[in-house]
């Protein structure tokens, strides 16, 4: 049975050249790019790629949990 085993590995791995590019390819052109296109169409940003007028990047975290004293007692 290993002769039957090989061939069903090497058809295997030939499959496996075809159907993922294909499925990647459908899963790319079929949901990414409208997402991307809707996106540009509504001008969102989510990286915030955008550039800003600020002088820093840097966002301030005024969260409880960047306070000091939730340092002291961690646990």
């Amino acid at each position: 049975l290993t002769f039957f085993n090989k061939i069903w590995y090497f058809f295997g791995l030939f499959l496996n050249r075809i159907i993922s590019p294909v499925i990647l390819g459908t899963i790319f052109f079929c949901i990414i790019s409208p997402i991307a296109l809707c996106m540009r169409i509504f001008k969102r940003d989510e990286l915030l790629l955008k550039r800003n007028k600020a002088k820093s990047y840097w966002k301030s975290d005024t969260s409880l949990y960047n306070q000091k004293s939730s340092y002291k007692n961690q646990y």
